[in-house]
């Protein structure tokens, strides 16, 4: 019991002391984070053409939660009543930005239940038919199976997919504890994975690094990202926990300032 008191208090104050320092300091400006390329690694020329990484964010209205997908420097605002819609406005006004080179990150359960529901992408389903090569990864929950011949189970993370083929399934480092992850349930749900990054490799070589709902205010999560040398930081933001508040502004201002000590672009994901 000693321990675990222990263990509660170290993890409350690491995840309390960024968002202090955020709230003393400026407020952190709402500008979208925009699209960006990847085309270094390590501090040198990477192999294979630069990806193009696209952030989108969601905003909730009183009447329905509707979608805003930004393009940052290309300043584009769009308001669509799902994802799908959103995505296809965005390729008609920049059809140079939505390519094979490009990497659409959404915010986190943009998707919902992937678990539950294997077929809650489906709204997605005619940008996906569209684009067969173009990369989303779409926050969702998503089945894991902990080991080889253990019961599946579900967790917080995202699913990437190009066109409408599911890639790879990308699980959180840490869900969040006691409303996801439970120390004092031993059911195969939400596990937590102290020692492992959220990557996604790269065809040509490297790694992009994600951080999953609060992960970003942690220290811990980028520092073991750093370990990977990836070749930038995707954080995909709640849209549940930060709702109506400004978490998700402290938690960008964190996510950046990551960037900015490493070197490497950040793409952040948010919904409000």
């Amino acid at each position: 019991a000693i321990g675990w008191f222990a263990a509660s208090a170290g993890y409350s104050i690491l995840f309390v002391l960024p968002v202090l320092s955020a709230l003393v300091s400026h407020p952190p400006r709402r500008s979208p984070t925009g699209a960006f390329s990847v085309t270094r690694a390590r501090g040198r020329p990477a192999r294979g053409r630069p990806l193009i990484v696209v952030a989108l964010h969601t905003r909730q209205t009183l009447r329905a939660t509707r979608v805003f997908a930004r393009a940052g420097a290309l300043g584009t605002l769009i308001q669509s009543e799902n994802l799908s819609r959103a995505l296809q406005r965005l390729s008609r006004i920049h059809p140079g930005l939505i390519t094979s080179r490009t990497l659409i990150l959404t915010p986190e359960f943009s998707a919902g239940d992937l678990c539950h529901f294997p077929h809650a992408a489906l709204p997605l389903g005619s940008f996906l038919a569209r684009h067969p090569h173009t990369r989303i990864l779409i926050g969702a929950v998503i089945p894991v199976r902990l080991t080889a011949g253990a019961a599946s189970g579900c967790t917080d993370g995202a699913a990437l997919f190009r066109g409408a083929r599911l890639l790879s399934l990308v699980s959180a480092s840490q869900p969040a504890p006691i409303s996801e992850w439970n120390p004092l349930h031993s059911g195969p749900d939400y596990p937590a994975h102290w020692f492992r990054s959220a990557l996604i490799r790269l065809p040509h070589g490297g790694s992009l690094a994600v951080l999953v709902c609060y992960e970003g205010t942690v220290p811990w999560f980028p520092l073991l990202a750093a370990s990977d040398a990836p070749r930038a930081l995707l954080s995909m933001d709640s849209d549940l926990w930060p709702h109506g508040r400004q978490a998700a502004a402290f938690e960008a201002r964190i996510v950046r300032a990551w960037g900015r000590f490493y070197g490497i672009p950040v793409a952040i994901a948010d919904a409000s």
